[in-house]
């Protein structure tokens, strides 16, 4: 074999595995735009429009199906996971602000699909548990299409929305600077 045919050869295979790359990008890149993780919000609700009506089961007692927005209270929908290490770390941080919403006169709800055993024990000592709703998978992702976690929902008392996004984000850390004051405020 001459030289020119081992470089032939080499010419060969790279254009096969560039070609074989290529392939397989554009499959990945399809498959995360099915499951909605391109980074594109296709399938977010969109600002100020109406947040769908969903009713849950509370975690805490066997009361009646609750709605997870109630009528003429701003709320804030939580959406988190057991399985989730973030969510974990965010559990203190909310636990401190959801007395303070209440104060302030805004509803916070945990929104879950997970089973009842594992929110409580997830939740336990975290005061959270009271108001967790429980909802079935198809409301669960009317109110959250992307299935995200650590997230919430801003809905206002008319039940638009209002923000959205990771619990961390510019929106979220103004709400709980927002919710501290309140509270410095009434401390004082």
């Amino acid at each position: 074999m001459s030289e020119l045919d081992t470089i032939h050869l080499a010419l060969a295979a790279l254009a096969g595995a560039i070609a074989l790359n290529l392939k397989l990008s554009f499959r990945l890149l399809g498959l995360l735009k099915q499951h909605g993780l391109d980074g594109a919000r296709a399938d977010a609700l969109p600002l100020g429009a109406p947040v769908p009506a969903v009713r849950g089961r509370p975690l805490v007692g066997k009361g009646p199906w609750r709605e997870a927005l109630p009528a003429g209270r701003p709320t804030v929908l939580l959406f988190l996971s057991s399985k989730c290490v973030k969510c974990r770390a965010k559990l203190a941080e909310l636990a401190a602000l959801a007395p303070l919403a209440a104060c302030a006169g805004v509803e916070l709800r945990l929104v879950s699909t997970e089973p009842g055993w594992r929110l409580r024990r997830w939740l336990a000592g975290s005061g959270l548990d009271g108001v967790t709703l429980r909802v079935g998978a198809k409301p669960y992702r009317r109110l959250n299409p992307l299935l995200a976690s650590p997230a919430y929902l801003f809905v206002d008392e008319h039940g638009a929305l209002q923000a959205g996004g990771p619990i961390g984000d510019d929106d979220w850390l103004s709400f709980a600077a927002q919710m501290r004051e309140l509270d410095a405020d009434a401390a004082a």
